[in-house]
């Protein structure tokens, strides 16, 4: 009975794997290279759809596994995409003269940005020269003296006014620049302070009296010289201004016939042409604001100032505001640009303003103006990583707000702590972008279910499969690829073997005899390490043995962990059984992932059972140690029970199953076959072959369901069995319809084939069952019994026994 089980169950050499492909090429040379990835043909199509579509919200999610070709199509397609297209706009910011916090942005003509910069620069240089040499002629200061002449008259009048007044109240009048000072006369003579001490009183009180009198008209005076100068500085000014605004206005004309289609830039030039007219006039008052104050009350002469200085143009920081901060300056590469952010913080997305420390605090203006990814990308492609924008704190939520703009806003802020002196608000700048994101799919589904502005802005999906089925024009794209590497990367030529083997590795990577991995990145890296031992070797061809070799060396570079652990338990520090019988007691095989290293080892699985009510207690469930799928899988091995035993009456057995030695969580259900065979050999009390090792889920009907990771969980309990000493017996029992998942290393391929190891597949838990115990499972009759001696048989029995126990115990009870 027990051969026959495993004869019937067990799977030929020619079923573990893809093995003794051969290829229609001599070498990689005489393939085309491949300039494409493998079998993405409808990801392709949908990435130009989404690329090529324009309207609002048709962003690119470009999903699929690292290395399966994603960045490399995005990037060839975009480059092909982009030299079509138009060159989008330049931008710069200038100043704004009527709020200088908020600078002005002007769209140019692609690739003029700078020269116009320069245009500006030069316009400014030389209006400055113009209006200087203009203001410092003779013939203009000739003319502004013949229009300020009626001040002069009225300057006049009035001091002759004032003299008058001085001479009838006993005063001398003295004026000098900026002053009008008068003096008491006595006797005709200025009084000294040693003729002062000598008058007598009535003649202090007289001078006095005289003081008091000619106080209000030199208090009148010099108000009325005041309001003379005023005049007389205004019409200046706007002498000098007009005079000025005439001398740029002809540079103006210039740049009017250079630049006809740009108003808004002819607008802003007229803007600098004004207010450098207005520096170059602009008088300085001291005191002005306070300047009716004076000769008010106490009849005080001095300090009563009447001229003004005046400046001589702008200074540096004034010809600053006039110059053009150029943001983006497309040059003369033509097309659209196509832009990758690989650091996307919210600084270089939408771009920045250096502020700069002063000892007034944080402050900037327009020039500090920096362009992020945004403005480069305007007009064409920005290409981002999603898990670096989610990564990065607020990132996403720039890109967003840029998008549904949609315009690039900078809003100032807080920086370091520290709240700018002045803070800027550039104007925003329209927005016309295509974003692709390239993101795995679990990323894709987050923000499809968390982020509803996700589904608005992102409305193309492409999905790069991992792997395509294997046919001759996969394989054939496959080796062209390889063709690729070896003219891209300078490596060896790989020979038919190479190729052939580098195929079989694809078909392990996808888990799959008949199908190949799309994960190219891999592929190549195994193509470089196999060409570097060809050249240790000194062959002109990269052979199949290179191949090996290069898995083996990567398997060793990496494996320390699992040889620590198998070194374990051959010591016997960590209890497997790989030969032998044992009741309640079955090897798992459970999957460690460790970082770039991934392998499967035996799991001890055990199970006890004794009367109670239905109850199945996981102790790993129990101190949670385990996912919802394992307790998921728990709670099928109670539905399986009770469909099986329950059927009769109430199930009596109270049963719990452990995980020895384990000290991590555990989750999936891929070890619920096992377990349920290590209870079913507890219940029956019929021990299990130690030396087979099973992995796969059951559903309540007793199918065997399959699971994943089934070729390194093989490898893994052959590797155990290998160092404990391999008996022939030993064998790994897998769900049936993992068969095809099967690529086996070619080491176990051999151990089957000499019969020094076995792989069986099994569709129910009887089949399990019957090989394990090494007797019938047993078929229930039309009553719902089992056989005697089988397995089912031994278990209900066992359970009417624990019944019948229970019964007593009731009975018994006072």
């Amino acid at each position: 009975m027990t051969n026959n089980v495993r004869d019937t169950l067990a799977l030929t050499p020619e079923q573990l794997g893809p093995h003794g492909v051969t290829v229609p090429y001599a070498s990689t040379s005489e393939v085309p290279p491949l300039d494409e990835p493998i079998g993405q043909r409808d990801a392709l199509d949908a990435l130009a759809f989404g690329l090529e579509v324009r309207g609002p919200g048709f962003g690119v999610y470009v999903a699929g596994e690292n290395g399966t070709g994603r960045s490399t199509a995005v990037h060839a397609l975009l480059g092909r995409l982009a030299r079509g297209c138009p060159a989008p706009r330049d931008w710069v910011y200038v100043h704004n003269f009527d709020a200088p916090d908020q600078p002005i942005a002007l769209a140019l003509p692609p690739g003029h940005a700078t020269d116009i910069a320069r245009a500006v620069d030069a316009f400014v240089r030389d209006a400055s020269t113009a209006i200087r040499q203009t203001l410092d002629s003779e013939d203009h200061d000739r003319r502004r003296r013949a229009a300020l002449d009626a001040c002069a008259v009225t300057r006049r009048a009035v001091f002759d006014e004032l003299g008058a007044s001085a001479k009838e109240h006993g005063f001398r009048v003295d004026v000098a620049p900026g002053r009008v000072t008068s003096t008491p006369l006595v006797g005709g003579e200025p009084i000294t302070e040693d003729l002062f001490k000598t008058m007598s009183d009535e003649a202090r009180a007289d001078l006095a009296q005289r003081t008091e009198r000619f106080d209000y008209p030199l208090g009148a005076a010099v108000r009325r010289l005041r309001e003379v100068e005023r005049d007389e500085e205004e019409r200046r000014r706007a002498f000098d201004r007009d005079a000025a605004r005439a001398a740029a206005e002809a540079l103006l004309v210039e740049l009017r016939k250079r630049y006809p289609e740009l108003p808004p830039l002819l607008t802003h030039l007229a803007r600098i042409a004004d207010d450098m007219a207005s520096r170059f006039a602009a008088p300085a008052l001291p005191g002005e604001d306070d300047g009716d104050d004076e000769g008010e009350g106490d009849g005080e002469d001095e300090g009563r100032s009447v001229t003004v200085e005046t400046f001589g143009g702008p200074d540096a920081s004034d010809r600053a505001r006039y110059r053009v901060n150029v943001l983006i300056d497309h040059g003369t590469a033509g097309g659209a640009p196509v832009v990758v952010e690989r650091h996307p913080t919210p600084e270089n997305l939408a771009g920045r303003v250096d502020y700069r420390m002063t000892s007034s605090g944080l402050v900037a203006d327009f020039l500090q103006v920096r362009a992020g990814a945004l403005h480069r990308a305007n007009g064409g492609f920005l290409v981002l990583r999603a898990a670096d924008l989610l990564q990065t704190e607020s990132a996403w939520d720039v890109l967003k707000r840029a998008l549904l703009g949609p315009e690039i806003s900078l809003e100032a802020g807080e920086r370091g702590g520290s709240l700018p002196a002045t803070a800027l608000r550039p104007a925003p700048i329209p927005l016309d972008v295509k974003v692709v994101l390239i993101g795995t799919q679990a990323l894709y589904q987050m923000l499809f279910e968390l982020d509803p502005e996700f589904r608005e802005l992102f409305k193309v999906k492409v999905e790069f499969a991992p792997d395509v089925p294997w046919t001759d024009e996969a394989g054939r794209l496959c080796a062209a690829f390889l063709s690729g590497c070896v003219r891209d990367r300078g490596l060896l030529p790989l020979d038919g073997g190479a190729i052939a083997r580098t195929l079989e590795h694809a078909a392990r990577l996808a888990g799959d005899q008949q199908r190949l991995s799309t994960r190219l990145g891999e592929l190549a890296d195994l193509a470089t390490e196999a060409s570097f031992w060809a050249g240790k070797a000194e062959r002109a061809q990269v052979t199949r043995a290179d191949v090996d070799r290069a898995l083996h060396a990567r398997r060793d570079r990496s494996g320390l962990l699992e040889r620590r652990i198998r070194e374990q338990m051959s010591r016997g520090t960590i209890l497997v059984e790989t030969a032998g019988q044992q009741v309640g007691q079955v090897n798992g095989l459970a999957v460690l992932d460790v970082g770039d290293s991934r392998f499967a080892l035996p799991a001890r699985i055990t199970a006890t059972a004794y009367p109670g009510r239905g109850t199945l207690v996981s102790v790993d469930g129990a101190v949670e140690l385990s996912g919802p799928l394992h307790d998921k899988a728990v709670l099928t091995l109670r539905g399986y029970l009770a469909r099986t035993y329950g059927r009769a009456g109430p199930l009596c057995l109270a049963a719990t199953l452990a995980f020895e030695q384990s000290y991590d969580a555990i989750e999936g259900d891929s070890a619920s076959l096992a377990e349920l065979l290590a209870l079913l050999s507890a219940v029956a009390n019929v021990p299990l072959d130690q030396g087979v090792a099973v992995t796969g889920a059951v559903d309540q009907r007793g199918q065997v369901e399959p699971v994943g990771e089934v070729t390194r969980k093989v490898e893994g309990y052959f590797a155990a069995c290998s160092a404990a000493g391999l008996t022939g017996a030993q064998g790994v029992v897998v769900p049936a319809a993992n068969r095809a998942h099967l690529v086996l290393d070619e080491e176990v391929v051999e151990a089957v084939r000499a019969g020094r190891f076995h792989v069986w597949a099994a569709s129910t838990v009887d089949e399990a069952l019957a090989l394990l115990c090494g007797r019938e499972a047993g078929v229930p009759t039309a009553g719902g019994d089992y056989p005697d001696g089988s397995v089912h048989g031994l278990a209900a029995a066992q359970l009417r026994r624990f019944g019948a126990q229970l019964t007593a115990l009731r009975v018994g009870a006072p």
